[in-house]
């Protein structure tokens, strides 16, 4: 999926693993988050090697509208009283270090990635929204940040704007594509089984010290219990052309609120329709359609594409040691309820300092083992996993013989010969079947007719019309089997 981030890059190219080898370190995961932490983990002396499944950058960091901010929603006033201000307090001081942390990066790579500074807003157009604007404002600058209330946002739909100074932008593939250059990776190489230090992909083996997954969704299930803590969120953005007015990033809070993200005076992100993986319905492009056209009728598409990350239940990202019964050295950064760019980097430093034994004043904040599981959700989950994993096992073969009245572009479930079997009619009459059911643990799966994939509405894996995986925690495509 092409994207304004990705179009003209020329990324560089990584054979896949084969045999076996030894390091100090392996990151699992070629996103902006694996790549920062591998380079991080190489600084301090680490022999470090990184795996990716595909291509590099080719996931979720290829897909956002590369904002470097710490006004991250509605978050402030949630955290101070939930944590205590301060945590909260440590949570923006975390993601404003990121912030010069990228801008240090930009300096010692030598390297142009388009790290332009400025304000960043949140905007709201009712009432109850400036409310809540005000307690926000409120709660940040008691975490320190340099917040203004304004109604003067430049916005005829919006009553009154929160700003935050000292943000960024940035280009990530371009960043990417540096520290890329820098590192030691495999691509194509797909993690199938950690067992330990060990670390085995389809052609070959590593065996590390440390283990780190940046993957977005951990893969693995247990220990961890990362599915029963995070659910996935879906974000569509068009790419708009022509002369606007907008010269700085803003963010509705209310349901109905777009993203706004200049990328230079001709061109502008519009980003909305926010719903969690898996959910059924379609018409999401199109709602963003209708708002640019109302309010940016001078603009033109020209890309379409959408991105997923994972939420955890309290908002604050796990990073840290991946599990308390996990093997030593096992480190995860996940849940970064898209907010990844900023929160990329904060990983990376963190998990570098557990890596080297380092003290770290966030880790109490983004400690996974801060949720806990009880047992009896244990034992229902470990056998929750068994059946699916035995569901996946069968051989799929849908009938011959039967009718599916589906017009191009249609797709539905349908029962044949008392099996349940989704169908999809492509632009050109085929018939693609799929067996509906998810590999990862086992949930039906539902029709994205945005996305024309089979999402699953338990965690969020993806799946293309064909039975392609497309995005995890599931680490394999579905049965599929096309029909004229």
């Amino acid at each position: 999926m092409e994207t304004i981030w990705t179009r003209g890059i020329e990324m560089p190219v990584f054979g896949a693993l084969e045999g076996r080898i030894s390091s100090d370190a392996c990151v699992i995961g070629g996103g902006l988050c694996g790549l920062l932490t591998a380079h991080f983990l190489v600084k301090a002396g680490m022999d470090t090697v990184l795996l990716e499944s595909g291509r590099i950058a080719c996931g979720t960091s290829g897909r956002t509208t590369a904002k470097l901010t710490a006004q991250h929603g509605l978050c402030y006033h949630r955290l101070v009283e939930k944590f205590g201000q301060e945590q909260a307090r440590l949570y923006a001081e975390a993601n404003r270090r990121a912030i010069d942390d990228f801008r240090a990066l930009e300096r010692s790579l030598d390297e142009d990635f388009e790290l332009r500074d400025c304000g960043t807003w949140l905007y709201a157009s009712g009432d109850v929204g400036c409310d809540a604007l005000e307690r926000e404002c409120s709660a940040a600058r008691l975490c320190g940040f340099d917040a203004e209330l304004s109604e003067d946002t430049g916005l005829s739909f919006a009553k009154l704007g929160l700003r935050f100074g000292g943000q960024a932008t940035f280009q990530p593939i371009k960043l990417m594509a540096a520290l890329a250059r820098r590192l030691k990776i495999f691509e194509n190489s797909r993690v199938l089984e950690v067992n330990g230090r060990s670390v085995r992909t389809e052609g070959g083996e590593v065996d590390a010290k440390i283990v780190v997954f940046a993957t977005r969704f951990p893969f693995v299930n247990f220990p961890g219990f990362y599915f029963m803590r995070m659910h996935q969120e879906r974000e569509y953005v068009l790419e708009m052309r022509g002369n606007h007015r907008i010269s700085e990033p803003f963010l509705g809070i209310e349901e109905a609120g777009v993203s706004l993200r200049p990328c230079s005076a001709d061109s502008l992100l519009i980003g909305g329709s926010s719903h969690r993986a898996g959910m059924e319905g379609d018409g999401r492009y199109e709602a963003i359609r209708a708002f640019a056209a109302q309010h940016f009728p001078e603009l033109r598409e020209v890309g379409a594409w959408s991105a997923e990350d994972c939420v955890t239940v309290d908002g604050v990202p796990y990073i840290g040691r991946f599990a308390p019964t996990a093997p030593d050295g096992w480190l995860v950064a996940t849940g970064f309820g898209k907010w990844g760019m900023t929160t990329s980097m904060v990983a990376a430093r963190l998990i570098t300092d557990l890596a080297c034994g380092r003290r770290s004043e966030y880790a109490e904040l983004f400690d996974p083992a801060r949720f806990k599981p009880s047992a009896g959700a244990r034992m229902l989950m470990e056998e929750t996993a068994m059946s699916a994993k035995h569901l996946a096992r069968g051989a799929f073969a849908p009938p011959d013989g039967f009718v599916v009245e589906l017009q191009r572009g249609e797709a539905a479930h349908i029962e044949a010969n008392g099996r349940k079997v989704g169908a999809y009619r492509d632009d050109d009459g085929r018939l693609w079947l799929v067996e509906p059911r998810c590999p990862h643990l086992g949930c039906e799966l539902v029709w994205n007719g945005d996305e024309k994939s089979w999402d699953c509405p338990c965690h969020g894996s993806r799946f293309g019309y064909d039975g392609a995986q497309l995005d995890g925690p599931a680490q394999i495509g579905i049965a599929a089997r096309g029909k004229e």
